[in-house]
């Protein structure tokens, strides 16, 4: 009876124990996960032109002193989600995907992704024509952990390419006119 009753509390000890493990283990999603994750569900939320919820899925990503870094310009979440806007509300987006191609945790407190972000859909030009462009975005991502959940702290554009009607295109030049069409300025 006595061993029995020294067991018992082992027993008990080995339970509770192994259920903490079981629940630290699954919260303490990795890096990868988590920028998986937030990639998906915004690039699905971006591909349904749904910009509140794909505000509202960078928004629960990131860090509450955000940055979002291109072509030297920093802004934060606000302005960067008025430029998304702006930039693809003269278009109908056809598809978007974003896909992480790799990832560097440090010490289980910080860590970095570079991310790959692709975009295609149509957009009428002054011409009156419809053109097809499409898209690819390289970034850096720094992420820190928050209250133990990975939270991206700064994108930064690292490249940028864009076709339209299949040829070179600089979105910052503007839409084609019918002398334009397809052509990088």
């Amino acid at each position: 009876m006595r061993a029995a009753s020294r067991i018992l509390p082992v027993m008990k000890f080995a339970a509770i124990a192994a259920v903490l493990l079981v629940v630290t283990v699954a919260s303490a999603e990795t890096l990868k996960t988590t920028a998986t994750k937030m990639a998906d569900r915004a690039s699905a939320a971006m591909a349904k032109q749904d910009y509140k919820g794909f505000e509202a899925i960078v928004k629960a990503s990131t860090t509450s002193d955000f940055k979002y870094v291109e072509a030297g310009r920093s802004m934060n979440l606000t302005q960067m989600m008025a430029g998304i806007k702006q930039g693809s509300g003269m278009m109908k987006i056809k598809s978007a995907h974003a896909k992480i191609l790799s990832c560097s945790e440090k010490g289980g407190k910080s860590g970095s992704t570079t991310t790959s972000h692709d975009f295609k859909g149509t957009m009428t030009g002054p011409d009156k024509k419809p053109h097809t462009l499409a898209g690819s975005m390289t970034s850096k991502d720094t992420w820190v952990k928050v209250g133990g959940k990975w939270k991206m702290s700064v994108m930064t554009v690292t490249g940028y390419k864009a076709t339209m009607d299949g040829k070179p295109y600089n979105p910052m030049a503007g839409a084609p006119t019918s002398k334009s069409a397809g052509s990088s300025k």
